[in-house]
């Protein structure tokens, strides 16, 4: 007799049995949300910090203004992956799959380039950054801090698409990452 054959267990139950259960994927979308959470917050402190320490007080405003609109942005990408993941099928969900895939792999790969040369001098090069931003104006203060914490904002929903799911059916199936 043949080994497959003899197992009493059909396919479907065995990937049931091996997949992630729902505790370790909200305690790893979690991770992920709170890790990025820590370091929005460090670069918003950056901002707020420099803006008090040199009298600035007055730009304050369009930091926050930039924050809370790096926030509806995070909100709008969420909002979007999953009206995307949970109404487009068939051919049109695989297109946007692989769009969004390479969106992906750009934004991580730019990301990992600027860590990788801004890493030791963060903080002196958001406080320079700054600096020229006031020169420049409001919107350019409200940009720079949108910019600053919308990069950390929007990669949580992104990775979180990309968690396996129980679908309709009982099956667990591995979404494609959205972003």
């Amino acid at each position: 007799m043949s080994m497959i054959t003899d197992l009493p267990v059909s396919m479907s139950s065995t990937t049931l049995a091996a997949s992630p259960n729902i505790t370790s994927q909200l305690f790893g979308s979690g991770l992920i949300g709170l890790r990025e959470g820590l370091e929005a917050a460090i670069v918003v402190s950056i901002l707020v910090a420099f803006l008090v320490k040199s009298d600035r007080r007055d730009a304050l405003r369009w930091v926050w203004l930039g924050v809370g609109a790096a926030i509806a942005l995070t909100l709008t990408v969420f909002l979007v992956i999953q009206f995307g993941e949970n109404t487009i099928t068939g051919l049109a969900a695989e297109a946007i799959a692989g769009v969004a895939s390479l969106i992906a792999v750009v934004i991580v790969t730019t990301m990992v380039l600027w860590m990788r040369r801004a890493a030791a001098g963060m903080s002196g090069e958001l406080r320079n950054d700054m600096a020229q931003a006031l020169e420049t104006g409001p919107l350019a203060v409200a940009l720079l801090a949108f910019f600053a914490v919308g990069r950390e904002g929007v990669e949580p929903p992104c990775s979180w698409s990309g968690t396996p799911r129980r679908r309709r059916t009982g099956r667990w199936s591995d979404s494609s990452s959205a972003c």
